[in-house]
């Protein structure tokens, strides 16, 4: 199994040109480390209550799911959506790294004079 989560990795890390594989890194970390515990928390939050309610006998599954769900549903979207956001921590973190990988300092050519 190890094997083909690693062949699936390696198969998009090759799908990004080089040069920008840093700032991509660095994107996915920071989205991870932002919204991973606001997932966390949202799931503790909700997740009791999503599994204990008891369908009603009478109601339709898309009645019961929009009744229910739509806080859970709401804040999972608002949390995804700021992963998304130009000025949130994800994107920080990529223009941090990828500006000083793609804008690295090189030492200077000599004059052809």
């Amino acid at each position: 199994m190890a094997n083909s989560s690693s062949s699936t990795l390696a198969k998009c890390e090759s799908s990004i040109p080089p040069s920008l594989r840093p700032l991509v890194r660095a994107y996915l970390l920071g989205c991870a480390t932002s919204i991973g515990p606001r997932l966390l928390g949202l799931l503790l939050q909700y997740g009791p209550r999503l599994t204990s309610q008891r369908k009603p006998a009478n109601a339709t599954r898309d009645t019961h799911r929009t009744q229910h769900d739509e806080p859970f549903l709401a804040a999972l979207r608002r949390i995804l959506a700021r992963a998304l956001d130009l000025h949130g921590f994800p994107a920080f973190c990529a223009a941090l790294v990828g500006g000083s990988t793609l804008l690295e300092a090189r030492p200077p050519q000599p004059s052809p004079y």
